[in-house]
């Protein structure tokens, strides 16, 4: 049955598929999926209901389409096209053809290792407004090591052609549809060229550091390249950097775009909140109650002035990345207690219990306590979330605060060594 579906594939035209899409939820399933019978499509000029195409398909598990599973195009490099979910969107199967190519049409000549003989390859098309959004899917069968695409770039400029299912190894290649021949080679490390935007990408791909994606992408703003691969490393800009590189893009659309307007908001969130966190530098503490293991009272000021630097660490039982650092603090505090350094690990459970527990587990060798219920604590010191870090002078300055203070960042050795190693 196999070789005979493959056998239709190959021999046939392209089928032709009105493209639908439906929406799914998490725990739809592959044979869950609700098929369209209405829509029809075409095998060699043949007009045939949709839900031949679904037998099809079906009958031939190699080589199965129709279940795009669709979260991001990075998701998809990762997952393969069998875990996405989202949008089901099915255009066109693609045999290799004896036609030249037309004015305006591109065509992806493919090769693939022989152990993906007969699969479905995927490529997914993305909208030029918005790149994580798949617009478009076409699919082609491995045939001797080899496979092909062919069509009109349209508005899909970026797309990615990927195959493989995850937990098993997904092979997955960005490539720009332009006018002319594509040669990708589908691997771990994949080659593509050919034409001049993928040409260009190869020589991005090579790059090693990001200082040099970065000057790159800079001198590439004007073209998809650039602003493509600008929106995949958003979580490296600066707000400044954001603004730049936007202008330079000479796309009053492009500001426009939901990560971009996201990352705008992230960053300016993010300065502001440094903008606060700097503004204690300086300024005297503010005193505050806290309960120790032994279930006492105790105030912060009773450990003022008793140490060159005074570092608090905010915290609570549930914390993750707080478990995690507490080796490294380990061995912050033993490099710097003799010198002058005391810590005091300020917890914001709820729960007495849960705090004990877990404290009893890091055995850790500095002071342990935890805030009162409505303390004014996390105001006093801008706490926005955990882990967060505190550092105050002998005279009971503040010297810094945020969350940047953390032993897995080298500001907060840094500041140590400043002060202690003098």
């Amino acid at each position: 049955m196999k070789t005979t579906l493959i056998s239709i594939l190959l021999f046939s035209f392209s089928i032709s598929v009105t493209a639908q899409t439906a929406e799914y939820t998490e725990k739809d399933s592959i044979s869950d999926l609700q098929w369209q019978n209405e829509l029809h499509c075409t095998l060699d000029g043949v007009p045939k209901p949709f839900s031949y195409l679904r037998t099809l398909f079906e009958n031939n598990k190699e080589g199965y389409i129709g279940n795009l599973w669709m979260t991001s195009r990075r998701n998809i490099q990762l997952l393969g096209e069998k875990n996405r979910k989202g949008n089901w969107i099915v255009t066109t199967i693609n045999k290799v053809p004896n036609t030249s190519l037309k004015p305006g049409e591109f065509e992806i000549k493919g090769t693939i290792s022989e152990n993906y003989e007969g699969r479905a390859v995927m490529l997914l098309r993305f909208s030029n407004s918005n790149p994580d959004k798949v617009c478009k899917a076409d699919t082609a069968i491995v045939t001797n090591g080899k496979f092909y695409f062919k069509g009109l770039p349209e508005d899909n400029f970026l797309s990615i052609v990927t195959i493989g299912n995850y937990p098993e190894k997904v092979l997955a290649a960005d490539v720009f549809l332009e006018e002319g021949t594509i040669n990708l080679n589908l691997d771990s490390i994949s080659h593509r060229s050919g034409t001049l935007h993928n040409d260009s990408l190869q020589a991005y791909t090579a790059f090693k550091t990001f200082d040099e994606h970065k000057s790159y992408i800079k001198r590439n703003m004007n073209n998809a390249i650039g602003r493509t691969y600008f929106i995949d490393l958003l979580n490296n800009w600066s707000l400044e950097e954001l603004k730049e590189y936007v202008a330079l893009s000479n796309n009053n659309e492009y500001a426009n775009i939901p990560q971009i307007k996201e990352a705008m908001i992230s960053q300016q969130t993010i300065q502001n909140t440094f903008k606060v966190w700097e503004s204690f530098n300086g300024k005297k503490y503010k005193d505050n109650t806290f309960i120790t293991l032994e279930g006492n009272k105790t105030k912060l000021s009773d450990y003022i002035g008793k140490h060159k630097i005074l570092f608090i660490n905010v915290w609570y039982s549930g914390c993750g990345p707080c478990i995690e650092e507490t080796p490294e603090l380990k061995e912050i505090y033993r490099k710097y207690k003799k010198k002058g350094l005391e810590i005091i690990s300020v917890s914001t459970d709820t729960s007495i219990s849960a705090w004990k527990e877990a404290v009893k587990k890091l055995d850790v060798p500095w002071i342990h306590v935890i805030i009162e219920r409505g303390s004014m604590f996390p105001q006093d010191y801008a706490v926005m979330g955990v882990p967060h870090g505190i550092l105050i002078g002998e005279d009971g300055t503040i010297l810094a605060l945020g969350n940047y203070l953390r032993p897995s960042i080298p500001v907060l050795e840094n500041i140590l060594m400043k002060i202690l190693d003098e």
